[in-house]
């Protein structure tokens, strides 16, 4: 089983492919026995598996304009010379090729590209909702693969999107940012053609603790007490918070526009009660999108999806 990375794109491919490039020169050292890189995925992958986090996926949150061409950045490539492809998609495939060629691993990594899908998903950037909602249904469909996120492409809308979609679904096991300065650049800038060993961990490789606070279950539980339509006692939100561990303090932090207080009686605030008719729409809407080939079908009838590469293989794009 492979990594499911998920990733936001603005108009630098380089957003996608550098993070990449780490990954993949960690794993070749893997492969040759670097005992300090195999730590670096301990985590992943099931206890047999020979190469122990592989990317198998890489799901790709941006505009229409950039899938189909109509923006892209110009890029720069040191190492393999790769070229500014038709689009973005495109272009990162191509860099993929070049890059699992350069590294010749022994083991079949799901093709030329060394992954097994490539799929971008189209979002208005500029509006949360929209971005929100795919990315929750996509990561909803992902419950059972091992999910990572990179936040260094494309809009807040989109990173933010990622972030809390992760927390609340509780899928996404590594959240994970690379700052390099020259956004053109595919690759990592100290990274070069004649030694294939990085550092582990990765220079200016930052990761983020996945947010496990429970705030897909916090907004369950005030919604199980009736919130919605009538004040409840202050001591029925107190063991809320107590029974998902979370400290009184934490009730100063919810109040104003999640929850209204007066005196001993609460009521739903405005971001309380737009949470939730939110949750519910995509919660009835999640029923679509159970497992991996669901997303796909469903994604694919509402004119979300478009593949670039499926089962390792290059896609005809419709």
């Amino acid at each position: 089983m492979g990594v499911f990375h998920l990733s936001g794109l603005g108009l630098n491919p380089g957003a996608v492919t550098v993070p990449l490039t780490y990954i993949y020169y960690i794993l070749k050292q893997c492969e040759v026995g670097d005992t300090n890189s195999r730590n670096f995925f301990i985590h992943s992958g099931e206890e047999d598996e020979i190469l122990k986090g592989k990317p198998e996926a890489l799901i790709i949150f941006t505009s229409e304009e950039v899938i189909l061409g109509k923006k892209q950045r110009d890029i720069k490539d040191n190492i393999f010379k790769t070229k500014k492809q038709k689009s973005a998609p495109f272009t990162i495939m191509k860099f993929l090729a070049n890059l699992i060629k350069e590294l010749k691993f022994s083991e079949c990594l799901y093709g030329e590209y060394g992954i097994k899908y490539l799929y971008f998903i189209k979002v208005d950037i500029n509006r949360f909702e929209d971005c929100y909602k795919k990315i929750f249904l996509t990561m909803k469909a992902l419950q059972n693969k091992e999910v990572e996120c990179n936040l260094i492409g494309g809009t807040n809308q989109i990173n933010l999107s990622l972030m809390l979609a992760g927390a609340i679904t509780g899928v996404v096991s590594r959240l994970y940012y690379v700052f390099e300065t020259d956004i053109q650049l595919m690759h990592p800038s100290f990274v070069n053609q004649k030694d294939l060993k990085v550092p582990v961990p990765p220079l200016n490789w930052f990761e983020i603790p996945p947010f496990f606070i429970s705030i897909g279950d916090l907004i369950k539980k005030l919604e199980s007490v009736g919130i919605l339509y009538n004040p409840v006692n202050i001591a029925q939100i107190k063991d809320i918070l107590d029974d998902l561990n979370l400290t009184k303090q934490f009730l100063a932090k919810l109040r104003g526009r999640w929850i209204l207080i007066d005196n001993d009686k609460v009521e739903a605030g405005p971001l309380l009660k737009n949470t939730i008719k939110i949750h519910r729409m995509l919660e009835a809407e999640s029923k679509n999108v159970q497992n991996f080939t669901e997303f796909k079908n469903y994604f694919s009838k509402k004119g979300y999806l478009y593949k670039f590469i499926e089962d390792g293989k290059e896609c005809q794009i419709l």
